[in-house]
């Protein structure tokens, strides 16, 4: 799909801001499709990248629920661990992610 390829483009130049709304906008229009599901995960690296935890893990979370056993399954589960390491290190609470 041509929106996904552009996105990962995006992803690829470090042009995160750039590449999210895109993404939403695939998300949206296209639920429940492959592309749909694969842009939960790039969005989630996005998120990552420009450093929005929460909404990384939600979105790796998702891409997790929907593909389980998908081409980036792995990556997924690596990267929500690192997360939690991550943002836990640099804001300490008695709230966890």
């Amino acid at each position: 799909m041509k929106d996904l390829d552009t996105a990962w483009r995006l992803y690829r130049q470090k042009q995160y801001h750039e590449a999210i709304p895109n993404l939403l906008h695939l998300i949206s229009r296209y639920p429940n499709t492959p592309a749909s599901i694969e842009s939960r995960y790039l969005l989630g690296l996005c998120y990552y990248k420009i450093e929005g935890y929460q909404d990384a893990l939600i979105l790796l979370n998702d891409y997790l629920k929907s593909a389980p056993e998908g081409k980036y399954a792995t990556e997924s589960m690596q990267l929500v661990d690192t997360i939690k390491i991550t943002y836990e290190s640099r804001f300490p609470s008695s709230t966890k992610l």
